[in-house]
């Protein structure tokens, strides 16, 4: 009952880690509220959770605002979707049967699948990145 009336009556709440993503953190704390009116409902929940998957899996700041802005809440995606949103993205004037992007599609659905994972996008990121114009051409050029 002494953490029930610390939690109910007192409004204490455990304390964050700091190594949390703030993403985290600032939806716990909401969650947390004092006053229901104010906690968010549960679909708004689910959408920033999939947008914290995001940020943990997504290091690279251009390839997680791609990733958020086509494909919030999926781990996988068609690649042909994929390459046309990163073609979008950075303004580029190829097509993803561009000989650049057959690359860069060799690596990241490197089993020939036609899809991409959320993981597999943060792996080339990781090795070619960060995501810019010029990521495609790098990745041509080592090929």
């Amino acid at each position: 009952a002494d953490v029930r009336e610390r939690v109910v009556r007192g409004g204490e709440r455990p304390v964050m880690r700091a190594e949390w993503p703030r993403s985290l953190a600032a939806l716990i704390s909401t969650c947390w509220s004092s006053s229901p009116s104010l906690r968010p409902s549960f679909p708004d929940i689910l959408r920033q959770i999939d947008s914290i998957v995001a940020d943990c899996l997504i290091s690279d700041p251009s390839g997680r605002h791609l990733w958020t802005r086509y494909y919030l809440g999926k781990d996988k995606v068609v690649w042909e979707k994929l390459g046309s949103a990163m073609i979008s993205q950075l303004a580029l004037k190829m097509t993803t049967k561009d000989v650049a992007m057959r690359c860069v599609k060799s690596i990241l659905d490197e089993k020939d699948t036609g899809s991409v994972s959320i993981n597999d996008f943060n792996d080339f990121l990781q090795w070619f990145g960060p995501l810019t114009r010029n990521t495609f051409s790098e990745v041509h050029a080592l090929l």
